[in-house]
């Protein structure tokens, strides 16, 4: 067997054709116990009604004619593996065309049965295989419409205690279940769910906490470039998943129901009383936004000097771990691929693909191919202040904003640091990302106001002093003072 098609076999489907003669265009990547991708949901499956209506695999159970796809009666849902396709009618033409899909992959992988073990790249390249050969997918056009993805943590202790000790995640509330089965915590926000639970419970295993995000709204993941089926094998993409999940963890507020407050000095137990309320930050967050933020941050240092936050670092420290191992490269794997002894994976990486300028490596389903990058712009521009570029931003733009501090948080942090250090006070050192790039922004666009306002106001007091003649035709200004007025003086 070729070594590459070892990869693209599937459990009982056929090899993809592939020519050695395309081994330049090839770089794989192989990574242990992924469990980030998990749920997804497509509308309107670009395939044939009649093709889905008579394919071996599922069983509508309703009546339709084999040759056009017509139904009659009512359409029902076919399973596969854990998979639900769903026939839809156009509303216009009050036609039945449209062909829904949804259900967890990572079931698929299962047979339908589970999805609390490991499931790894490898897996998830071989699922979406299988079901483009099995359902005629062509996954570079089949479009998201929702996506899960998270991980499941063993933890040192029972999750409960975890989703007892949760306030809120940015300022709102979880909804909560605690059923014999489900202990569960959900918080809806406009675009995206942000769900924790007991997963060891539902399959009767112990400490199993799982943390995740259901995306509802595919525009909130514009910045991770995830839209089609094949950006699932995306290495880039995945990894900027793992950072987007970071992130949503951190904006979590805690307070581990452990701690006894009642042995806390009297005015910060009140502090602490109150912030141990979600409904006490919802109303402030509406009602005084700024305060909102200064009262959270001293809730944070109490919490933090009192212990209550030991339970969510060791949770980010887990959650850190198990992202980090998703993203490790195998040597072993790749030698075992590509038959070649590997010294330096950027050296072998440079053979596969043909030069040392061909960069992005992605996994497509059916075809395997690289996926070039977008040529860089032509034009630069960069920030007034920071002297970051900023090309990708607005034309009109002069500084950094809140989206591509972030984009540096995700892609350069090293470069995203020195901005926190320089332009984040350390009051703020405690704030999820999202604010932190908020305040950064801020600073960096009052760096070039104050010095504006600041001249402003001693042209005024300079104004406004008590002489006896007038005293605005000694005023000299410097070139840099007049550039900062900038002729409305």
């Amino acid at each position: 067997m070729p070594p590459f098609k070892k990869l693209l076999n599937t459990k009982g489907g056929r090899y993809n054709e592939f020519k050695p003669d395309r081994l330049q265009e090839i770089s794989l990547f192989i990574y242990n116990d992924n469990k980030m991708i998990d749920y997804i949901k497509i509308m309107n499956l670009p395939v044939l009604l009649p093709d889905i209506i008579k394919n071996p695999y599922l069983n509508f159970g309703t009546h339709v004619n084999v040759e056009t796809g017509e139904i009659f009666g009512k359409p029902k849902t076919a399973n596969y593996k854990g998979i639900s396709f769903f026939i839809k009618k156009n509303k216009r033409t009050d036609e039945y065309q449209y062909i829904n899909l949804e259900g967890s992959i990572h079931k698929y992988w299962n047979n339908g049965e589970h999805n609390y073990n490991d499931f790894n790249f490898n897996n998830l390249g071989s699922v979406i295989n299988e079901l483009s050969e099995k359902f005629n997918l062509d996954p570079s056009i089949t479009r998201l419409n929702n996506i899960e993805f998270g991980v499941n943590l063993k933890t040192p202790f029972n999750p409960d205690v975890f989703l007892k000790s949760i306030i809120n995640h940015k300022g709102k509330q979880f909804s909560i279940i605690n059923q014999r089965k489900k202990h569960f915590r959900e918080c809806e926000h406009n675009r995206y769910y942000f769900k924790i639970y007991n997963k060891g419970l539902q399959f009767k295993k112990n400490n199993i906490l799982r943390v995740e995000v259901k995306i509802t709204r595919m525009e909130q993941l514009k910045k991770v470039g995830i839209n089609y089926l094949s950006d699932l094998l995306d290495y880039n993409k995945y990894l900027l998943l793992g950072t987007e999940l970071r992130a949503y963890y951190n904006d979590l507020l805690m307070f581990d129901n452990r701690v006894n407050i009642k042995e806390i000095k009297q005015r910060e137990r009140l502090i602490l009383t109150e912030g141990i309320n979600p409904e006490y930050w919802e109303k402030l967050k509406i009602s005084n936004p700024d305060n909102y933020y200064k009262k959270r941050i001293r809730f944070i240092e109490l919490s933090e000097k009192y212990g209550a936050t030991k339970i969510k670092s060791e949770v980010y420290n887990l959650l850190d771990k198990k992202i980090k191992e998703l993203s490790e490269i195998r040597p072993e794997t790749l030698q075992e691929l590509t038959g070649e002894k590997l010294q330096k994976s950027d050296k072998i990486l440079q053979e596969l693909t043909g030069g040392e300028n061909q960069k992005i490596t992605v996994i497509n389903s059916t075809t395997i191919r690289l996926i070039p990058s977008l040529p860089p712009p032509t034009e630069k521009r960069f920030c007034t202040i920071t002297k970051t570029d900023i090309s990708n931003q607005k034309e009109r733009s002069n500084f950094l904003s809140e989206n591509t501090i972030y984009k540096l948080f995700s892609n350069d942090r090293l470069n995203y640091l020195k901005l926190e250090s320089k332009y984040l006070n350390n009051s703020k050192l405690k704030l999820s990302i999202q604010e932190k790039c908020y305040f950064i922004a801020h600073n960096i666009r009052n760096i070039d106001s104050n010095k504006r306002n600041n001249l402003f106001r001693k042209i005024k007091r300079y104004k406004n002093k008590n002489c006896l003649f007038n005293t605005e035709k000694f005023l000299q200004l410097n070139n840099e003072q007049k550039q900062l007025i900038d002729g409305t003086y």
